[in-house]
């Protein structure tokens, strides 16, 4: 059983299907017979079980992410445009590391990544 992902020319997911037709191969093929456009397999429980899986598998694909091929990942949509791609975790960095989110008394802040001036921003919950 494995997810596959549909990509479009941008290698872009723009959805995924749940198949059990067969081998990998098997799968693809009926893919390509019943659907139109360029399918890829996202996950397999049995490699999974077997630890055969691949890297492109550390973040399940999901629609809206896009394939990476030099990365042999699914990379999801930037929170913000200045935050940078970490190429070994497959997520976004921010150009600020994010503050402790904890008054000196242990109470909570909420903090959010303001854009325009590129700092994070602390709210005080008490």
């Amino acid at each position: 059983m494995g997810i596959y992902a549909k990509l479009d020319s941008d290698s872009v997911v723009t959805e995924l299907i749940l198949l059990s037709v067969g081998t990998e191969a098997e799968d693809l093929a009926w893919l390509a017979d019943n659907f139109e456009g360029n399918w890829m397999r996202t996950f397999s429980a049995e490699k999974v079980a077997l630890g055969q899986d691949s890297v492109r598998h550390v973040h399940p694909a999901g629609v809206g992410m896009t394939y990476r091929a030099d990365l042999g990942a699914f990379i999801a949509v930037s929170p913000h445009p200045s935050w940078v791609l970490n190429e070994e975790t497959f997520e976004w960095d921010c150009p600020v590391e994010e503050p402790n989110n904890f008054n000196e008394d242990g109470s909570r802040i909420l903090v959010r990544w303001d854009e325009t001036s590129l700092s994070w921003v602390a709210k005080d919950l008490t």
